[in-house]
């Protein structure tokens, strides 16, 4: 049970921050906060200093999750949840005068080394390639569909693998910023895509000549909507409950997200699949094009794709699961002895340094990206 006064608090510290936030981050945070409510149960803020001691253990455990799910929460949610705890506690003792001083806060609500090494270790024992792979797309595409609801919802599966798209911004895209003539996607918010950060930039549609199957659903799909709709409409678009039909009505929802993954459970479940979520079409799309990059200049524009703001980031999408990591270094093994020339390919220079990179630490990972960034921005300004 979460404690009333502790719920008002809480409610008065994030609208002083919708100056600094928009709705999608003030969620994000109450939703953090939240977990910090139901951890204190009906201890009142003001008297909880002996008690917060132990929110740190508490996110690391099971209990910590409010989902069906087994496994402990990810490094990065609990750094995130400890970040937002701290902002806060700050605020408390600022402004209601609490006794949560910043040595106290910074001691207790932030990870030591020791403890962000443990959980990444931990993260990487139990973790599994996120990617959706290219023959399970090829395999959703070949799905025969007999309701509209499922031929859109096709499209929108193979859509998600081909853009690399998020689902907050596929479900707020219109049918004007999708252009097939130029095979990009105009994920603009100034055309009213809900873009993470409010990011602007036109990404490409892959081409992957050998399935021609995946463009010719989505060009489908996107032969019917402009048929009927107009251009402002979404390329996800409504469909009339009432007579089944496309609805070109321009009224939606803001819980699009949502039932695209209802949809997508429903058409996985169909298409004899294992369900994966959006955010996992993203990985297969950024992890097919990873695994093919030989050059910097490659990476970089696989970043540009996944509009990512350095090349870290980038490469933290489809790294080796260590039952990879163990086959690749048996395969390097194999080649000992032998002609480097034949043997040492530069994909294979390109393997071995991404999987040294995987092991850096996050600001050591941010601060080789920089350097790279730096050099192939010198060479382009050369």
């Amino acid at each position: 049970m979460i404690n009333r006064t502790n719920k008002k608090l809480l409610d008065e510290f994030l609208a002083g921050k919708r100056v600094q936030l928009d709705a999608k981050s003030i969620r994000v945070w109450r939703t953090h906060l939240l977990t910090l409510l139901i951890f204190l149960d009906d201890t009142p803020l003001r008297e909880s200093r002996s008690k917060l001691v132990g929110f740190k253990n508490y996110l690391q455990s099971d209990q910590a999750r409010r989902d069906s799910k087994d496994v402990a929460l990810s490094f990065e949610t609990i750094r995130k949840k400890l970040a937002v705890t701290r902002e806060f506690l700050r605020w408390l003792s600022t402004h209601k005068h609490y006794r949560f001083d910043g040595e106290w806060i910074a001691r207790n609500f932030r990870l030591t080394r020791k403890e962000s090494n443990l959980l990444r270790n931990q993260r990487r024992h139990h973790k599994k390639n996120l990617g959706l792979r290219l023959d399970e797309v090829v395999q959703l595409a070949s799905t025969a569909v007999h309701t509209l609801w499922e031929e859109r919802t096709r499209a929108a599966a193979v859509f998600l693998f081909l853009t690399g798209i998020r689902a907050n911004a596929f479900v707020t895209l219109p049918i004007q910023a999708v252009d097939f003539e130029r095979m990009q996607v105009k994920q603009y918010p100034s055309l009213g895509v809900d873009t993470k950060l409010s990011k602007a930039a036109a990404t490409p549609i892959l081409n992957i000549d050998a399935y021609p199957i995946l463009l010719d659903v989505v060009k489908a799909w996107d032969a019917k909507v402009r048929a009927v709709l107009p251009p402002d409409a979404m390329w996800f678009s409504n469909i009339s409950p009432v007579t089944g039909e496309l609805d070109a009505s321009l009224h939606y929802g803001i819980h699009r997200a949502t039932g695209l993954r209802k949809d997508l459970q429903a058409f996985f479940a169909k298409a004899g699949l294992a369900y994966r979520s959006p955010h996992q079409f993203r990985h297969g799309a950024i992890s097919l094009l990873r695994d093919r990059a030989t050059t910097p200049r490659e990476l970089e524009a696989i970043q540009q794709f996944a509009m990512h703001d350095n090349l870290a980031t980038t490469l933290r999408y489809g790294q080796l699961t260590p039952t990879e990591a163990y086959a690749t270094v048996q395969r390097l093994c194999r080649v000992v002895g032998t002609s480097v020339t034949d043997t040492w390919t530069i994909g294979h220079q390109q393997e071995t340094l991404l999987e040294k990179f995987a092991q850096l630490d996050e600001s050591t990972q941010n601060l080789v990206s920089s350097l790279i960034d730096g050099l192939l921005n010198g060479r382009r300004e050369a």
